[in-house]
């Protein structure tokens, strides 16, 4: 049996998060909801996943704190990460560290298209 894609979604808003987690699920990737920069933090040092989706403006510990630490990280430093912020200038400064920057408000269609393609990135490796 293939193995599906393991995804965290780092986003405080409940709402958003759940509509990325529906959205990734009906692509094919397991997904795994995480409303806390600290908790992020503690399982991403036990646990590398395929993706991260990472909402920049989180309690405790900031989404640019932790990108920092996965592009830092021997370990984690290849995990696809999608940056998601309603700041268009952060989303700009953003560009040489995530993987791709997306702007809220997110659309269905814009999570749907990028799972799409995510899910054919990391099956195929192309």
């Amino acid at each position: 049996m293939e193995k599906r894609p393991f995804v965290f979604v780092i986003e405080d808003a409940e709402e958003i998060a759940s509509i990325f987690a529906e959205v990734l699920g009906m692509h094919g990737m397991d997904v795994e909801i995480i409303m806390d920069g600290a908790v992020a933090l503690e399982r991403l040092a036990t646990v590398t996943p395929d993706l991260v989706l990472l909402d920049m403006h989180l309690p405790n510990v900031s989404g640019l704190e932790i990108l920092d630490v996965i592009r830092g990280d021997e370990r984690l430093k290849e995990i696809k990460v999608i940056a998601v912020t309603a700041n268009a200038l952060l989303a700009l400064d953003l560009e040489d560290k995530a993987d791709l920057t997306f702007i809220k408000p997110v659309s269905f269609a814009q999570i749907s298209e990028l799972s799409t393609r995510m899910m054919h990135k990391l099956t195929t490796g192309t």
